[in-house]
């Protein structure tokens, strides 16, 4: 893609940094790369990106262990379906899987390669493919068959209309700033380029759109991880709400404990009075004999 001329590095002897083994020393080395490269297809920022990862690749194959102290790439990831509508009622063989996701690879690669910030793509993995029918009205339906439908259900004839929903992951890195929503990109990419990606699809030759190539259209989606159920599955139904049959019986029984301790206390209290009370009388009245059989 581009041509490296020279690399020039030196050591900042004005910074110092301390070694990670007392038998290593420790040098903070200033790096120049010179590239020549296509300005449109491959803009100054992109050009560093990938010049900065590629270094980083080099230094960690050859165990190198390195600190960046420049900007250092960050890692995206996000889940996307796009669904082709206009498809033959089939899904895609292995083969032709991966005829689809060199293409797709490739189309985010030159995309989001010139994209502000430019996105480096590390991966695309296909997850899953679903064929599915969506029922539509039809029109121009033949004479018999309208009046058919007028004399016995006044309906609209529909017809079923495959599209094939595919799931795919896919990771990349950008130096930030600015911060971006890549889930957001990636979607708008399919959205403002679909034309550029449907094209890119017919010159790959890819049997399985091949013969409706000119008919499909893509749309695609963020898919959103499901929340864990947990939660609604014990409280559906429940006469306790959101605390669930289990949360609610738990929380009366911990009620009734505390009830009870608070009783035993209370009674405790109370016996120990009476006893203190009873003790007292029977002081008394002890006091009270033994007075008047003085007095006699």
């Amino acid at each position: 893609p581009f041509n490296v001329r020279s690399v020039m590095s030196e050591i900042d002897e004005s910074q110092t940094c301390a070694p990670i083994d007392v038998n290593k020393t420790c040098h903070v080395i200033n790096t120049v790369i010179s590239v020549e490269h296509y300005p449109t297809q491959f803009p100054s920022q992109r050009v560093r990106l990938i010049c900065i990862r590629k270094t980083t690749d080099f230094m960690e194959e050859n165990s190198i262990r390195i600190t960046n102290l420049g900007p250092i790439p960050q890692i995206v990831e996000t889940k996307i379906s796009l669904t082709f509508k206009g498809v033959d009622p089939e899904t895609m063989t292995e083969e032709e899987q991966v005829e689809f996701v060199d293409t797709t690879f490739e189309f985010l690669q030159d995309i989001l390669g010139r994209y502000d910030p430019p996105i480096l793509m590390e991966s695309l993995e296909f997850d899953a493919q679903e064929l599915r029918f969506d029922v539509i009205a039809t029109e121009g339906s033949s004479n018999a068959t309208s009046r058919l439908l007028e004399e016995t259900t006044n309906s609209t004839a529909t017809a079923e209309v495959p599209e094939l929903t595919v799931n795919i992951t896919i990771r990349g890195e950008y130096l930030p700033p600015p911060e971006i929503e890549f889930d957001d990109v990636v979607v708008e990419v399919f959205e403002e380029d679909e034309d550029v990606y449907v094209e890119k699809i017919d010159k790959s030759d890819n049997s399985y759109f091949e013969p409706v190539i000119s008919k499909i259209s893509v749309e695609a989606q963020i898919i959103v991880e499901p929340e864990p159920e947990v939660s609604a599955s014990l409280s559906e139904g429940s006469v306790f709400g959101l605390l669930g049959d289990t949360g609610g019986i738990t929380s009366i029984v911990i009620g009734a404990v505390l009830v009870m301790v608070a009783f035993m206390v209370l009674y405790k209290k109370y016996t120990r009075k009476k006893q203190r009370e009873e003790a007292a009388d029977a002081l008394r009245q002890q006091a009270t004999l033994q007075k008047g059989m003085s007095e006699a």
